[in-house]
C-alpha cells in the first residue's frame, strides 16, 4: 500500500485481487479478472483511495452506479470493474442463500425441542429484551447459531434440559441485576409442566391452567395407567411448586 502527498493510503488492484478470499478466487471469472490486469497497463497503475476501495471490496458499490464511480474516482473505463463486482455481488447473494437455508434448517430442528423447553426459551428471550433488546445472552446460549449446536440441543434429555436452563437463568440474572424474573424453581416447573409466564407480562399460569396441564400430562404417565412412574413423580413436584 502507498500514500499519497498528503499522507493518506491508495491501493492498486493488484491489491485488491490480492486480498480476496477463496470464495472470490474459486469463481472461475477469477482468472479472467487477473489476465485483464496482467494485460492492462492503465489498470495496473490506476490507484484507489480508501473509499473507493472499501466500495469496491465490500461491496456497496451497485452496478447501476458504476459510471458515477468511474467518473468520480478517475480509474480507467475497463469491463474489469464489472465483472469484479459481478464476482462480488454473486458471491455475496450466494452467501446469503446459504445463510438463509442453514437458519431455516436450524429453525426446523428447534421446532423438535420439548414444548416446555421452547416455552421457557421465549419467555427468557422476551424477558432480556426488556433489558437489553439486543438479547445477548440469547443470540449466545439459546438460540442455536450452527447445526452442530442445534442437533447436540435436540438430543438433550429432561434432566439435561433442566440443567442447561437452570444455568442460564442464574447467568441472565448475573447480567441483568433488576431483570424481571419469577425463580428459578417456579421457571423449570413451568417449563416441566409445558405451561410457560407470560412472555409479555411475566405473569405465572394461573392455577386453573396450571391444574388442567397436569391433568393432561398425567395422562400420559401415570402409573396406574401404565405410565412412567418417575416421570408422573416430576409432573407432580412441579404441580406442587407452581400451585405452593
Amino acid at each position: 500500500m502507498r500514500k499519497s502527498a498528503r499522507g493518506r493510503p491508495i491501493y492498486s488492484l493488484e491489491r485488491l485481487l490480492g486480498a480476496q478470499g477463496p470464495g472470490i478466487r474459486k469463481d472461475p471469472r477469477f482468472a479472467e479478472l487477473e489476465s485483464m490486469l496482467r494485460g492492462s497497463a492503465r489498470l495496473r497503475a490506476a490507484r484507489l483511495n480508501r473509499r473507493a476501495y472499501a466500495l469496491l471490496d465490500e461491496p456497496r458499490l451497485e452496478l447501476r452506479n458504476l459510471a458515477n464511480f468511474i467518473d468520480t474516482y478517475r480509474v480507467p473505463d475497463s469491463p474489469f470493474f464489472k465483472l469484479f463486482l459481478s464476482i462480488k455481488w454473486d458471491r455475496r447473494a450466494s452467501l446469503a442463500g446459504a445463510r438463509r437455508d442453514r437458519e431455516a434448517r436450524i429453525a426446523a430442528i428447534a421446532t423438535g425441542f420439548p414444548p416446555g423447553a421452547r416455552g421457557l426459551i421465549d419467555y427468557l428471550e422476551a424477558a432480556e429484551r426488556r433489558s437489553n433488546s439486543a438479547a445477548p445472552l440469547w443470540r449466545e446460549e439459546l438460540r442455536p447459531g450452527t447445526l452442530k449446536r442445534a442437533r447436540e440441543m435436540a438430543a438433550f434429555g429432561a434432566s439435561e434440559w433442566i440443567d442447561f436452563l437452570e444455568d442460564y437463568i442464574e447467568r441472565l440474572r448475573g447480567s441483568y441485576r433488576r431483570i424481571a424474573l419469577a425463580d428459578t424453581e417456579t421457571l423449570v416447573a413451568c417449563m416441566v409442566l409445558e405451561c410457560r409466564p407470560d412472555p409479555v407480562t411475566g405473569r405465572l399460569p394461573s392455577k386453573a391452567a396450571i391444574r388442567a396441564q397436569f391433568k393432561r400430562l398425567s395422562k400420559s404417565c401415570h402409573p396406574d395407567l401404565g405410565g412412567d412412574a418417575r416421570r408422573f413423580l416430576v409432573i407432580s413436584r412441579a404441580r406442587d411448586e407452581l400451585l405452593r
